[in-house]
């Protein structure tokens, strides 16, 4: 007799984007993101996923982009928010563990170009200078995690930029093969 999966995680949709047949989304529990596929969503999810839905699911080492949901149930469907563009003056909700985090607004992942300008291995973080503005970034941040130690100055990355509690930051850091 097959046995049901255990779910260990709850989180919430934060963004979702469907491409024809094919979509993907993340889910947010405290700073952490989870990405996850249409085809992890189980067969009575119903809808579409929305912001603001809450979710179980069972947590996967994840790829370049980083840890992954997989078997994404439905657990509580919270009317979504009207979704409006970022404005500059617009600051992202404030966490009390993490002093910033990623805009939820964006309805898809608004990738930047940059290179790098400065990073210190040691210290473990940098800056990214993009259309005339310079972003700091984590090493935690940076993906795919395996190439992490190829990071250099004068590297071109892409990015997500975001406004931080001290300034522009870059999320989500693809080194490009």
């Amino acid at each position: 007799m097959p046995t049901e999966p255990v779910y260990t995680l709850r989180g919430e949709v934060v963004s979702y984007t469907l491409h024809g047949t094919r979509g993907g989304g993340t889910i947010l529990i405290g700073h952490e993101r989870y990405f996850f596929n249409k085809s992890e969503l189980s067969p009575d999810y119903g809808k579409d996923p929305q912001p603001g839905d809450v979710v179980q699911f069972c947590a996967g080492e994840g790829d370049e982009v980083g840890p992954t949901a997989t078997d994404v149930r439905l657990v509580r469907r919270v009317p979504a928010p009207a979704v409006q563009a970022p404005t500059p003056e617009k600051q992202s909700p404030q966490l009390k563990r993490k002093p910033c985090q990623p805009e939820d607004e964006l309805p898809s992942a608004a990738f930047m170009e940059g290179k790098v300008t400065w990073y210190n291995r040691i210290k473990q973080y940098g800056f990214i200078e993009a259309a005339g503005v310079s972003y700091h970034f984590h090493v935690n941040n940076v993906y795919p995690k395996a190439r992490r130690d190829e990071l250099a100055k004068g590297m071109t990355v892409d990015f997500i930029p975001y406004k931080a509690q001290k300034g522009p930051a870059a999320w989500l850091v693809r080194i490009p093969d």
